[in-house]
């Protein structure tokens, strides 16, 4: 797969859709982050975004693919069982993202209170 690179900030970012404008900006990045990144620890890497625009941008992508697999159900895609299976191995991995961001922020909390 062919993935186009750019700068977001100071944040290097790969678009599986091709060439991207240079006003895209955080808000459009969190509200579409599968379109910028292709796996969570991309996201979790990103030493400019706080805790909560990480889990922000975590989140939404797990919605969007709990909306594609619901959608599916309802047989407004076409997608094969591998498919599914694929995007259920993907909303594990966004949990597990998210519950890891969390527990940073509750540690990251507990220290400062020390």
């Amino acid at each position: 797969m062919n993935f186009s690179r750019w700068w977001c900030g100071n944040v290097r970012l790969a678009s599986k859709k091709g060439e991207l404008s240079m006003t895209n900006d955080f808000e459009q990045i969190v509200l579409r982050p599968d379109a910028y990144f292709e796996h969570p620890s991309e996201i979790l890497a990103h030493a400019e975004w706080t805790h909560e625009q990480k889990i922000r941008a975590l989140e939404n992508w797990k919605n969007n693919v709990v909306e594609m697999l619901e959608s599916d159900n309802e047989n407004m895609l076409d997608t094969t069982h591998q498919d599914n299976e694929s995007l259920l191995t993907l909303i594990k991995e966004l949990n597990t993202a998210i519950r890891e961001t969390k527990q940073s922020i509750l540690k990251n909390n507990y220290n400062s209170r020390r």
